[in-house]
């Protein structure tokens, strides 16, 4: 096998894949795809970066040609995080199946249907930099850390580029313009990294007072004529 940072370039794509999978069993069968790999795409859809679906065919393909009765292989597919298919089959036969379902997706054009992120591999893709935003001010050492959450978000705020602050404003506002329920929010917040007890009065407004908070710093910086 090749040197870990080469094998690690290999399966990239797999990885993250592999990340759609969470909590999520292998149930993929010819023809149809499982509500996880429809996420993967719907998540490329979006960003838009289709290619990566070819990227993911080519190293899924390159990983079946491996010896898999070599002990080197075995182990590195282990690590990958792969979904143990809930039907008895084994994690070769799956990956044979999925790589045949984004080949026939990227050949037919047969992109799943716009909808809004309904796994946490959908909310974190989706909203990269919010996610990095509740992750970091709100994890469950963040009283003990910062005193409070209020200064926790501040003090993420700080740290965090302008730009990045200003993509979690827009990745907000996309959020609210979907129209989720409290219910939906708070599951999707969760899956963002909120590891404390909410500390507004509704998701909604959480979101509300992460953007404000963002808009302030960002403001300051502008104001400052601070390098973002």
């Amino acid at each position: 096998m090749s040197s870990s940072v080469e094998w690690l370039a290999q399966v990239a794509e797999i990885r993250r894949l592999a990340r759609a999978y969470t909590q999520a069993t292998g149930d993929d069968r010819p023809g149809r795809p499982s509500e996880a790999l429809i996420s993967y795409l719907r998540c490329l859809w979006r960003e838009p970066d289709f290619g990566r679906a070819a990227i993911a065919v080519g190293q899924i393909r390159n990983l079946i040609d491996q010896d898999w009765d070599d002990a080197d292989i075995v182990e590195a597919v282990r690590l990958l995080g792969l979904p143990r298919p809930s039907d008895g089959r084994t994690v070769y036969e799956w990956l044979q199946v999925v790589a045949d379902l984004l080949e026939h997706a990227l050949e037919h054009h047969d992109l799943p249907a716009d909808a809004p992120p309904d796994s946490a591999y959908e909310w974190t893709t989706s909203f990269p930099d919010l996610t990095g935003l509740i992750a970091t001010a709100y994890h469950q050492d963040t009283l003990v850390l910062h005193g409070s959450s209020e200064n926790a978000l501040a003090d993420t705020a700080l740290d965090a580029s302008a730009l990045a602050l200003t993509r979690a404003v827009g990745q907000v506002h996309e959020i609210l313009a979907l129209g989720f329920s409290e219910d939906q929010l708070e599951r999707g917040v969760r899956w963002m990294g909120l590891g404390i007890r909410n500390p507004a009065s509704s998701y909604r407004k959480l979101l509300q007072m992460i953007v404000d908070v963002a808009l302030v710093e960002v403001s300051r910086r502008h104001e400052n004529r601070e390098i973002p």
